[in-house]
């Protein structure tokens, strides 16, 4: 991926006049350019895609990639500018025009927006689709539409690779919202269709490891919350010896954290 960058960055200070490789360098440098250590890449990913569409501006791929990169870098100003001009320009809608409304109304606070691409789900093409079971997860937003997403995918593709990616979306969001239990379940039964010979046990392991490093971080937070005590008490303890009262829910974080644990020592 290093060298994949640095041929990009060769290429646009060969023929910086040209917008493809602009937006090719911004888009690398987005989605692969932080788990990289690539500096400051969401900040250089924005400079290129602005490039990109000084060089063309009527182009919208590079609008919506520079949406996003300003969300990341909290750039509320510099967003509501865009999306401006993103509206502007989406007169005929395209394949992933409903996910960028849909997102824009979340960013925007626009619970009316929302609640119109919302309403709209099921004539959503695929690829629109996709983004919100995809995207959405990956900024952390809007995690029940990311479910009615899922399902209608899975509703669509009834059997084969399409109800397969569909259901490995399903269990990233499982990961994500903190049930490891059922997204090892979900693994296990995706092993049928894997694309190679031993998927379902490397997944598992990359899935024990995402849930190990979540359960640590959020045994930090219980231990700095409840002291060391409070972290070790099990689940369904009558009289947890802390400074205060363990309710419920942290009990649950408690077990959670267990949980965890299991799964990569398993």
């Amino acid at each position: 991926m290093i060298a994949q960058i640095a041929a990009l960055q060769d290429a646009v200070s060969a023929v910086p006049e040209a917008p493809d490789a602009w937006f090719e360098l911004g888009d690398i440098l987005l989605d692969d350019g932080g788990v990289n250590d690539v500096p400051n890449a969401v900040t250089r990913a924005e400079a290129s895609l602005r490039r990109a569409r000084e060089l063309d501006p009527e182009w919208v791929l590079p609008l919506d990639h520079q949406l996003m990169a300003k969300l990341w870098l909290e750039d509320t100003a510099g967003f509501r500018a865009l999306a401006l001009r993103w509206l502007a320009l989406d007169t005929v809608p395209g394949d992933r025009s409903p996910y960028f409304r849909w997102r824009l109304g979340v960013a925007l606070g626009d619970s009316a927006e929302v609640a119109r691409q919302r309403a709209s789900l099921d004539r959503w093409s695929d690829d629109a689709l996709a983004f919100l079971a995809g995207n959405a997860q990956a900024d952390a937003v809007g995690l029940s539409d990311v479910e009615r997403a899922i399902r209608e995918l899975e509703r669509r593709a009834v059997t084969g690779k399409k109800l397969w990616n569909a259901r490995l979306r399903r269990l990233d969001l499982l990961l994500n919202v903190g049930r490891p239990a059922a997204a090892l379940a979900l693994t296990d039964s995706l092993a049928s269709g894997e694309p190679y010979p031993g998927w379902a046990r490397v997944r598992r392991i990359e899935d024990a490891l995402f849930c190990v490093l979540l359960g640590q971080m959020l045994a930090a937070s219980v231990i700095d919350h409840f002291g060391l005590f409070g972290a070790l008490i099990p689940y369904g303890a009558d009289e947890p010896h802390t400074t205060g009262p363990l309710q419920r829910e942290d009990r649950e974080k408690v077990s959670f954290v267990q949980v965890d644990v299991d799964l990569a020592v398993h």
